[in-house]
């Protein structure tokens, strides 16, 4: 196992990793997600960024599983405590290795990702019917701090 901070030179095997990622949430969640092709540009767009960082997990050479992470700022509102943060915004593990440690390692590289950049917390979001993301996070030490809910107009 290995993981790796994705350079340019890794896009192809995002946009393979992403298009894995969309059709998995189109699976959990139609409503909201569909499959996909991953747009390149917006990639290597994100991959020159210095507010973003992309995990790869590789396995015997084979990819298996990436995090996606930036970072923000609370906003300059005197009623708000001011934080710098990341949020991990996408994490993924090929479904023959769920549950093998994959994720726990991605988890790690964001972790230190946040720490080396001295920000105050790492934060995510997850599908309510995601149980086993859910779980996961929780052993990852995250705690609930708001609940996103909806209401549909049709």
């Amino acid at each position: 196992m290995n993981i790796i901070k994705a350079e340019a030179k890794d896009i192809d095997i995002i946009c393979s990793l992403y298009e894995q990622y969309f059709s998995y949430y189109a699976s959990l969640q139609p409503d909201y997600y569909k499959e996909a092709t991953a747009n390149r540009e917006f990639y290597i767009k994100l991959l020159g960024s210095d507010m973003d960082a992309i995990f790869l997990a590789w396995d015997e050479n084979k990819p298996v599983g990436f995090c996606h992470v930036t970072q923000k700022q609370t906003p300059p509102i005197e009623f708000y405590v001011s934080h710098r943060f990341a949020v991990l915004l996408e994490m993924f593990v090929t479904s023959e290795l769920r549950g093998s440690g994959i994720g726990g390692e991605l988890m790690e590289a964001a972790k230190s990702w946040t720490k080396e950049r001295e920000l105050d917390y790492l934060e995510l979001r997850v599908l309510q019917l995601n149980d086993f993301a859910r779980r996961f996070y929780e052993r990852q030490n995250f705690d609930v701090t708001a609940h996103t809910m909806r209401c549909m107009m049709n």
